[in-house]
């Protein structure tokens, strides 16, 4: 396996790292967006496929080599190839709760449901349904009676499960 060496410049607040099926680095940052390669992706009110949101906190390959994005604040994202090279990106979350659109950390498990810590609980869903229907997935939270907060902000995979932590 080749090395790769990245110069960033100092200012920047990694958050997130991951790589594409292409071997292709994607980093999410704390404020200035994501980073695709040599290419930077930010927020643009006015183009409905630009990220939601340039604070990136999560980014998971599925099962499937889609990439998801997970923005403190807008939600998550599915990021999709354009004919030019480029990405847009389809939103998920947006009309719902608030502490849905906070997501934290996502993991995979063995049967390809995505597990994301958001603020609002711990979201479960299957990425081929909730591509169908955003409205397919499954929320455990405080309020429901199944944690003592809503504030998922680690989630691990073992062997056998994922499991989650309040921090």
């Amino acid at each position: 396996r080749r090395q790769r060496q990245m110069c960033i410049r100092d200012s920047y607040n990694i958050y997130a790292i991951s790589e594409d099926s292409e071997g292709n680095i994607w980093m999410g940052t704390r404020g200035d967006g994501l980073k695709i390669g040599d290419t930077w992706y930010k927020t643009d009110l006015s183009n409905p496929f630009a990220l939601s949101n340039s604070n990136i906190y999560s980014i998971l390959r599925d099962k499937k080599d889609r990439m998801w994005v997970g923005t403190f604040g807008g939600g998550l994202e599915l990021a999709e190839s354009t004919e030019k090279g480029q990405y847009k990106f389809r939103r998920f979350f947006q009309g719902k709760k608030y502490g849905l659109r906070i997501v934290r950390v996502m993991a995979e498990d063995e049967k390809g449901m995505i597990w994301m810590g958001t603020s609002e609980g711990i979201c479960i869903f299957h990425p081929d349904s909730l591509i169908t229907n955003e409205d397919n997935y499954h929320l455990f939270s405080y309020t429901d009676g199944n944690f003592c907060s809503n504030e998922i902000r680690c989630l691990f995979r073992d062997s056998k499960a994922v499991s989650y932590t309040h921090l």
